[in-house]
C-alpha cells in the first residue's frame, strides 16, 4: 500500500529526471575539459583565439601560466617544436618606444622561436628576433637580437654565456658529484625539519640538485597544433 498518493510521487520522479539530465550535462562538460587537458579554461580559449588569428605553435609546446603573446599581431609570432616557455614571459611583435618621438611610429617585427628552446620566467622577447634552435634563455632576460643555435643566454639585454651542448655536459658532470634530493620529498608543505636543515646545510657547501618535477603543472599546458 502506497504511503503517498501517486499524484504526489510523480513530481519527485520528474525532478529526479531533470537532476539526472543536469548531472549528465555536467559530466559531458567535465569529460571535454579532461580530454583537452584544460586547467585554466579561459587562458586556453585565449590561446586558441590567438591561433585562429595566426599564432603558430609547433608540437609538444609547453606554456606555463601567464605567458603573454602580442594580441595585436599574433600572426607575426611562431613557436617551433619541443619548446617550453615559463610563467610571466612576454613575447612582443611590436614596440611603441619610438612612438612619442617620431610622430606616431611604432616598430613591428616577426618573432621566430625555433625548435628545442627553453625560455625562463619573466623574460621579454622583443620584435624582430629569431631564437634557436637549441637555446636556453635564463629567467629575466630581455632578448633584443637574434640568438644563434646551441646557445645559453642571460641578462638585460641578453648575452651569450655558453654553448648549450657544453652547458649540458658541465651540468651532468656536476650532478654526478653533487648532493641530489628528490622533488617529491622536498616540495612538501609538511617538509620535516630534519630534511629542511639537511638542505640548508648542503646548499651552504655549494649547489645541490633536485630530481623530478610536479608534472601536473605541465600536462595541462601542452600544445600539439596540427598544421
Amino acid at each position: 500500500m502506497l504511503r503517498y498518493p501517486v499524484t504526489m510521487i510523480r513530481p519527485k520522479f520528474k525532478s529526479a529526471a531533470i537532476a539526472l539530465r543536469v548531472l549528465r550535462s555536467l559530466r559531458r562538460k567535465y569529460e571535454v575539459l579532461k580530454a583537452d587537458e584544460v586547467v585554466d579554461f579561459e587562458y586556453t580559449e585565449h590561446i586558441k583565439g590567438l591561433i585562429k588569428r595566426g599564432l603558430k605553435l609547433g608540437k609538444n609546446v609547453v606554456l606555463e601560466e601567464n605567458v603573454s603573446f602580442d594580441s595585436g599581431y599574433p600572426y607575426l609570432i611562431s613557436i617551433g617544436n619541443n619548446c617550453a616557455i615559463a610563467t610571466g614571459t612576454r613575447i612582443h611583435a611590436h614596440d611603441d618606444t619610438p612612438y612619442k618621438f617620431t610622430g606616431g611610429y611604432a616598430r613591428l617585427g616577426r618573432v621566430n622561436i625555433l625548435d628545442n628552446v627553453f625560455i625562463g620566467e619573466h623574460c621579454s622577447i622583443l620584435p624582430g628576433v629569431t631564437i634557436g634552435p637549441n637555446v636556453l634563455v635564463a629567467s629575466g632576460s630581455v632578448v633584443n637580437k637574434d640568438i644563434p643555435p646551441n646557445s645559453c643566454i642571460a641578462g638585460v639585454p641578453a648575452r651569450f654565456y655558453a654553448k648549450l651542448d657544453e652547458y649540458i655536459a658541465s651540468q651532468k658532470e656536476a650532478i654526478a658529484s653533487a648532493k641530489t634530493f628528490l622533488y617529491r620529498d622536498i616540495r612538501r608543505d609538511d617538509l620535516p625539519l630534519a630534511l629542511r636543515e639537511e638542505i640548508i646545510a648542503e646548499t651552504a657547501k655549494g649547489i645541490c640538485y633536485v630530481k623530478g618535477k610536479d608534472n601536473s603543472r605541465y600536462k595541462h599546458n601542452h600544445w600539439n597544433v596540427e598544421e
